[in-house]
This record gives structure tokens, sequence and C-alpha cells, in this order.
């Protein structure tokens, strides 16, 4: 016995599913959403191109623009600043960012790569682009942050993880049954939006969803960013200091690897540091402590005093770690893993069952996260509201 029926139901808290609902309740109120999420991925506020943000109607708060530190100096990505520190850029580059455009801009300054380089190591999924898709992030002059917040009227449940989901059955009137956690939950059609080792368990325990998404060529990527974070007291950390600050060791080649390092701030009672460190999975906690070690040394060198102010760190470093055990350190890098993957899903989100949909986490991830998740969300929203609705929305660029 059904406890819920609805017409559209996510599994999964990818950016553009979130979207996807929050869209579909305001282009058709009467239809029956339901989100169901995963408590061990809660979703973070995520960093979206102000351009994004425009395309897909999301709320430009507070925009940002990110700090670029370098030997010679601090600036900030922003597009004056941009025209003003390379002379020869040609203004009409920023609107109309043509191939040809992009190769006379790096043949001009060939120091752009590396900085934009920078760009991509903090904000995209894939590991390698050419030369001039790097290029690209010029456009990224303006952010913000975007925290999903679903109207009341969408059911929402919270589970532990996939392993809470019990049974899922395809019924003969041609509905899913959904079985989690002492409930069930009736559903027209499904959009699984996990990461890939959430989907892996799903599908490990529910052929159903194994045999939907069999031709799918699911992958997983087992290398990526974690965040190692550092809570400090207020007053110790700038408050002018960037939400987010590339720190360049040099601008001439820089090895992304051990010469670029992402940090993100979030000022508050006590501010938070996060170093976004590269790791491989399975994770070494000692690895990962060992290379955070060179972002914490440039941290140290702009604010002498950061040791006396830190409160805790996510896991140990020099002796100051959150209190626990090490399989908590573990844990805390696991959630925050960020995928970079080396090759874009250009495929349709279809699977084998015309009902069941999936965004995944490599769809077009070439594009500057998460307007890939953004877009499959949109093929579906288009399937399901019809295109003359659809067109209502102003359509992505192919620069996105």
């Amino acid at each position: 016995m059904s406890d819920s029926k609805y017409d559209l139901l996510v599994i999964g808290s990818e950016p553009g599913a979130l979207w996807l609902l929050g869209q579909l309740h305001q282009s058709l109120p009467a239809t029956r959403l339901a989100h169901l999420k995963s408590d061990a991925l809660a979703r973070a506020p995520v960093a979206v191109d102000a351009r994004v943000a425009q395309e897909y109607s999301l709320p430009l708060e507070n925009p940002w623009s990110v700090e670029i530190a370098t030997p010679s100096g601090n600036f900030l990505w922003e597009r004056e600043t941009l025209l003003k520190n390379f002379t020869r850029l040609d203004p009409e580059l920023f609107n109309n960012p043509t191939l040809k455009g992009l190769g006379v801009a790096l043949t001009r300054h060939p120091e752009l790569l590396g900085l934009c380089q920078g760009l991509w190591k903090r904000f995209s999924r894939v590991q390698t682009l050419t030369p001039e898709t790097y290029l690209k992030a010029l456009l990224q002059d303006r952010f913000t942050w975007w925290q999903p917040r679903l109207p009341e009227a969408i059911s929402q449940a919270t589970i532990a993880g996939p392993e809470s989901i019990t049974e899922i059955d395809f019924l003969e009137r041609g509905e899913f049954s959904v079985t989690f956690d002492g409930q069930t939950w009736d559903t027209k059609h499904i959009v699984v939006a996990l990461s890939f080792p959430e989907i892996e368990k799903l599908s490990s325990h529910h052929p159903l969803i194994r045999s939907a998404l069999a031709s799918m060529a699911m992958r997983g990527d087992d290398r990526g960013l974690v965040p190692v974070s550092l809570s400090v007291k207020e007053g110790f950390v700038p408050s002018v200091l960037a939400p987010v600050t590339l720190i360049f060791d040099s601008v001439s080649i820089p090895d992304p690897e051990t010469e670029i390092h992402a940090i993100d701030c979030e000022h508050a009672e006590a501010t938070r540091l996060t170093m976004w460190v590269r790791a491989n999975r399975p994770i070494d906690l000692e690895a990962v402590t060992a290379k955070a070690q060179e972002p914490l040394a440039r941290l140290r060198d702009k604010m002498p005093f950061l040791d006396q102010g830190t409160l805790e760190t996510t896991i140990p470093l020099d002796g100051k770690g959150r209190k626990g055990s090490q399989e908590t350190a573990q844990t805390t890098l696991e959630r925050g893993f960020i995928p970079q993957f080396a090759r874009a899903r250009l495929h349709s989100h279809h699977t084998r069952n015309k009902q069941l949909s999936w965004i995944a986490p490599d769809h077009h991830c070439h594009l500057r996260y998460p307007a890939g998740s953004f877009r499959v969300a949109r093929e579906i929203y288009t399937e399901v509201v019809g295109k003359k609705v659809a067109k209502r929305l102003t359509h992505p660029s192919p620069q996105t």
C-alpha cells in the first residue's frame, strides 16, 4: 500500500535535478513532485557563474569575483581588471568568444593559460581541456553561491544513503513503487541524480535500476579534489579575503598539481578556510595531509598569526585536528570528494526504461560546473512540460 503518489521523484541532489524540481513546480503547479535526498551527501552551496545563473533564472545574490594571488601581486578576476592588466586583450572577446579570438588572446598573452587553468581546477569537473577551452574562463568574472531551496509543496524525505531504499518495483499500472525507511512512494517518473558511488550502491541492490542503466557505461573517477578546512577565530583572517582565492607560485606555465592552490573563505563568527587538495581514490589520509602543507604554507605567509587563531581542522595538521578517530577525518574527505573526469558524457539522459532518467555527474562536464547538470535537466524539463512552455526559458549559449 502506497503512502504517497507522485508524478516525478528525484533521488539525489545534483544541482540540475534540484533546478528541475523548482522549474516544474513553477510551470506546472498541479504536478506532484518529490525529492529523496541522501543525508550522507548533503548538498553544500554551489559556486555558479553569473552568466549561468542568468541563463537558468537563478537568483544572483551577493555576486563576487575570484581573487588571483601571484608573486607579483593580487587582483580580482573581473573584466575591467583583466583588460587593464592584459592590455592586448580584445574587449569584444568577452561578448563573442570565438575560437579564433581565443587563439589570438593566447598568442598575445600566453600567461593567461596558466591563470585560466587555476579557475578550471577549482570550478570544473574535467581533467584536461584544449588551451582555447581553458581560456573560456575569461568569461567567469562574477560568481554567486547557489543554495537550492525547494518549495514546501514539494515532498521531501532524507535517508541515510541508497542502502535505505529497500525496494524499487515497476508496477503493472506503469508506475514505480519506492520503499524506504518504512514508507512507500509511487511515482510515474524517476530521475536518478546521485554520485557514481551512490549509483553503484543503488544498482547493486535493485536489479531494475541496474538493468535500466546497463547500457550507460557507468564510471566513477578516482581522481579529484578533497576539502581540508580550518576553523579560525574572528580577526585572524582579513575581512576582505575573497570567497575564492587562487594562489599561484608562478604564472609562467604553472603546474596545476603543485603550483596552483585553491582556497575558499566563508566569513562567519569563526571564519572557515577550505583548501582544495588533489587526491585519488581510495583516499590516503597521510597523502592528503602531506599535500595540504603547501597551500597551508601559503596561507601562513599571508596570515602570520593563523596558527594562533586556528580552532580546529577537519584532518590533523601539525597536531591541530578535530577530536575523534582517523575514521572521522577519512569520512569527511570521502563526503567532500569532487571527482574530475577524463572525458565528458555527451549523450542524453535517457535509459532503457523511458520512465527513468538520470543526471550523471559527468554529463557535459566539459562545461563550467554545474552548467552541464542544468543542460541535462533542461532536456527532461522540456519533455515534461512540452516545447512551447520550455521556450519561455532563456536557452543557454554554446559558451556556457
